[in-house]
């Protein structure tokens, strides 16, 4: 009994040191994994160079699928085998990983070995395929340029215009201009307003039009052909437009009213204004110098009724009008009145 015990021992730690023996022998394993260098917080990007590749591919980051040759010990590789591996992510300034502009070649064996991604100093590195990858860092550049406000050119000298900021920042990827100086004087991004924009403001209100697209400068647009993108920080700008000169209140003796209806129904209704078709009275408010040409009869203003067919099918036996072409800045004082309408449907020749 004693011996048989002694033999069970004996086995017993053979078989363990067979199992330590086994779990701390060097195998290797191939796996396939996914390294991304991703742009970094300063802004660099990646982009991928090499044969077949354009000059600028416009990547924001590289991600490549690389088969990865390990060595260690048994029990190590097993590990692996039952974690999935995750993507490896490094970015410029990563151990292996160069943060220079300009154009490198990644050891990708050293990326993987210097990351140290698998925490376990037991499993080494053999080769990867591919053995390297072409990168290109490309570093963010930014100018500050100052912002101005344009307005149409009928109205400029008779408004006051000022943007809630007075500069903003262009930012583009790729290599700062040569130029002497650095960024041309007078070059500008551009507010831009319109004549509606304006329409209907108060003379010597002060107005906040939010939300203006600022329009990218002619140094930027020539840089964008070279670079591709031009961002400019903030996109909008809030601006306080002021027209200028006194407010003042005319009276029009006579507007015109016109009826309008689709081309396509004109011959098929009667439509009829049973008072003259003038309207009296009408009131404006706006700037006196933009007033002046309307008080003088040198500019005539008109009224119309737009007709929709709905409006025609239904009979409708009012209707208000609508200012054409006023100038910017002017506007009715209160509301246009109605004109009555009648309405019927145009009878065929030879109808009974």
């Amino acid at each position: 009994m004693k011996q048989l015990r002694t033999v069970v021992i004996v086995a017993l730690v053979a078989g363990l040191i067979w199992v330590f023996a086994e779990g701390q022998s060097l195998r290797r394993v191939t796996k396939t994994m996914e390294v991304t260098i991703r742009p970094d917080q300063a802004g660099r990007l990646i982009e991928r160079v090499g044969a077949g590749l354009p000059a600028r591919n416009g990547a924001r980051g590289v991600s490549v699928s690389i088969e990865v040759t390990l060595e260690g010990p048994t029990s190590s590789l097993d590990r692996l085998d039952a974690a999935r591996l995750a993507p490896v992510l490094v970015e410029p300034g990563s151990p292996g990983v160069p943060i220079a502009a300009g154009e490198h070649v990644v050891d990708l064996r050293e990326l993987l070995r210097t990351a140290n991604v698998w925490r376990d100093d037991a499993v080494s590195v053999v080769r990867t395929e591919p053995a390297s990858l072409g990168i290109r860092v490309v570093e963010l550049q930014s100018a500050e340029v100052p912002v101005a406000v344009v307005v149409p050119e009928g109205l400029r000298g008779r408004v006051t215009v000022r943007a809630s900021r007075e500069m903003a920042t262009m930012r583009w990827h790729g290599e700062p201009p040569v130029m002497d100086p650095p960024w041309p004087e007078g070059d500008r991004v551009e507010a831009r307003l319109s004549a509606e924009d304006l329409a209907g403001l108060s003379p010597g209100v002060p107005t906040t039009l939010a939300g203006v697209q600022l329009v990218p400068s002619a140094m930027a647009r020539s840089l964008a052909a070279d670079v591709g993108e031009v961002a400019i920080e903030p996109r909008l700008a809030d601006v306080v437009v002021t027209l200028g000169g006194d407010a003042a209140t005319v009276a029009v003796a006579a507007v015109p009213v016109y009826v309008r209806v689709a081309a396509v129904e004109q011959g098929l209704w009667e439509v009829r204004v049973p008072e003259d078709r003038v309207l009296s009275g009408v009131r404006l408010v706006g700037p006196a110098s933009v007033l002046e040409p309307i008080t003088s009869g040198e500019q005539v203003i008109f009224a119309t009724v737009t007709l929709t067919l709905d409006d025609l099918r239904a009979g409708v036996r009012e209707k208000a009008v609508e200012l054409l072409d006023l100038p910017t800045g002017v506007r009715p004082e209160g509301s246009l009145p109605k004109v009555r309408l009648d309405i019927e449907p145009r009878r065929e020749a030879g109808e009974g």
